[in-house]
């Protein structure tokens, strides 16, 4: 129960300073704007824009935007939230 209660504070005192858990996201609110500018060019492919964008993998890519470089609802709740 101690170290729970421990635990517990340690987590309040570093959100307090504004800390935030896990891992960090790769997709950035910039590089989704990029992404968005890439897809609009068709010449472009999937592989070459995630290249570009620093090797994150097309699930990622798409988990954000549609093939056609429209933002899906976590692309705009990542642009929401810069």
């Amino acid at each position: 129960n101690i170290i729970r209660q421990r635990v517990k504070e340690g987590i309040a005192a570093a959100s307090a300073r504004g800390r935030k858990g896990g891992r960090p996201r790769i997709m950035t609110a910039e590089k989704l704007r990029y992404a968005q500018h890439l897809m609009a060019d068709q010449t472009n492919s999937i592989p070459a824009i995630c290249r570009e964008l620093g090797d994150i993998p097309s699930s990622t890519l798409y988990h954000y935007v549609t093939a056609k470089g429209e933002l899906k609802k976590a692309g705009v709740d990542l642009l929401a939230h810069e």
